[in-house]
């Protein structure tokens, strides 16, 4: 099997809560050109900063979401 037609998707939440050696970690594969790799993650917008420029510069596509209220997370759940 050769890798180069393997493809993935790796999920990230709370991105912005990891350690730094799962930072340099999401780095690392951002660095892999050509890679048939998608990573989404998510992150709070108070604190996507921590993500590093080296992270943030790769966003294809951003979605900025409200967070929900209690009467809103009790509706769908």
């Amino acid at each position: 099997m050769q890798l180069e037609t393997v493809h993935a998707v790796v999920l990230l939440d709370d991105l912005d809560r990891a350690l730094p050696a799962a930072l340099t970690i999401v780095e690392r594969l951002l660095a892999l050109a050509g890679a048939p790799l998608t990573i989404v993650a998510s992150a709070r917008h108070e604190t996507a900063a921590r993500l590093g420029e080296r992270i943030l510069e790769h966003a294809t596509l951003r979605i900025d979401l409200a967070p929900w209220n209690e009467a809103e997370t009790s509706d769908y759940l």
